[in-house]
């Protein structure tokens, strides 16, 4: 075992950054404060362990034998933490209830599991202390496959939570560029695969020491949750309640089909004459609300008589403005970035993306075309 060294003195730095920012997440009284909280007991469960990592590498835990094997019941709680965060950050009603305390079985089972180990004399400790260093603990393997197992399976509800998510918003909103959270989708798995490899490293190769490394990089996505927390707001202060609420079926809906057509025909003649589609974030909500329509009348409406979800209806709308602009010759100074954005587009990602599915060629070929059309004639 070695003595501080400048991945040790790295490693707790980036446990220091997770204490703080979970500080700072169960001190904000604003927003989802569930979700808030869930990702502080994350960052502090990722410090503790961190903080162990370290401890076990060095003389000081065959000083302190007592505090080694602490670390495993709170690996087994990561994946539920986890999801649950994810939970309250896609859906803004929910709350933890009775049936949630099932996810915490495996955590309390690894105690059982290890209670026999915490009871022995100090002398036994160690010397299992010293066995687990030259990797010769069966007991910890699978204890740490327990783990790696358990974070794949809520990899996958996590997957499937996330999917869902992103489903629901395009029934709602017309720009998903603040809200997909295609960064969380990426820092969770990075956390995971991170984690998952780490535990396949000590199996595979047990006598070399690449748990500093593996932690080092767990740190500095510690560092990104911190990061994308300063670019994303949501992950402070949660969504509203309003972003992830699921839409319902329609068998029992009250709108009758002399009532839907009328609706339908009153949405048009509002997209046209009033086009608040141009609008970058307009939403199903505020859109029923101009026309005064339920919220799930309209959102019948565009599914079932319009063949399309809201975030469709919308950007299909936006694509047919940019065509006009296009082809208007006063507009030929302009960029397609600038039409883009005119038209109710918040990137020009998600313009050219829009613009291809819905009229089957990119802005700069229709432009071409809509060239050669014009020096045709």
């Amino acid at each position: 075992m070695d003595s501080l060294n400048w991945i040790t003195i790295l490693l707790l730095v980036g446990a220091a950054h997770a204490l703080l920012l979970a500080a700072t997440l169960l001190t904000i009284r604003r927003g989802n404060r569930l979700a808030n909280r869930m990702i502080a007991f994350i960052l502090i469960i990722f410090a503790i362990t961190i903080c162990f990592h370290t401890i076990a590498t060095t003389d000081f835990l065959l000083r302190y034998p007592q505090l080694s094997k602490i670390e495993p019941p709170l690996a087994f709680l990561l994946g539920p933490f986890f999801y649950f965060y994810v939970r309250a950050l896609t859906h803004g009603s929910f709350r933890l209830r009775r049936k949630h305390l099932l996810h915490f079985v495996p955590a309390l089972l690894c105690i059982v599991g290890l209670l026999p180990y915490y009871l022995q004399p100090v002398e036994n400790k160690i010397q299992h202390i010293l066995n687990d260093h030259q990797g010769s603990c069966m007991h910890c393997f699978l204890i740490y496959f327990g783990i790696s197992m358990q974070l794949l399976t809520y990899i996958g509800l996590i997957a499937k939570v996330l999917v869902d998510y992103k489903k629901r918003i395009r029934d709602s909103y017309s720009s998903l560029e603040k809200i997909n959270l295609n960064w969380l989708r990426n820092l969770l798995l990075g956390v995971f695969i991170t984690w998952v490899v780490s535990f396949a490293l000590q199996f595979v190769s047990p006598t070399i020491d690449t748990g500093s490394y593996i932690w080092l990089l767990v740190s500095i996505q510690i560092y990104l949750m911190g990061y994308f927390g300063l670019r994303h707001p949501e992950v402070f202060v949660g969504m509203e309640d309003g972003w992830s609420k699921p839409q319902k079926k329609y068998e029992k809906s009250t709108l009758t089909p002399e009532r839907a057509d009328q609706y339908l025909e009153k949405l048009k003649t509002f997209m046209e004459s009033e086009k608040p589609h141009l609008e970058s974030d307009i939403t199903l909500p505020a859109l029923s609300k101009r026309l005064a329509i339920s919220t799930h009348h309209l959102s019948q409406i565009v599914n079932d008589k319009l063949q399309q979800n809201f975030f469709e209806f919308v950007n299909s709308s936006r694509v047919e403005e940019a065509k006009k602009k296009i082809d208007d010759p006063a507009n030929q100074n302009l960029n397609l970035a600038e039409i883009g954005f005119d038209v109710g587009f918040n990137s020009i990602s998600s313009f050219n993306a829009a613009f291809k599915k819905h009229s089957g060629t990119t802005p700069s070929q229709y432009r071409e075309r809509s060239l050669l059309s014009e020096n045709a004639n």
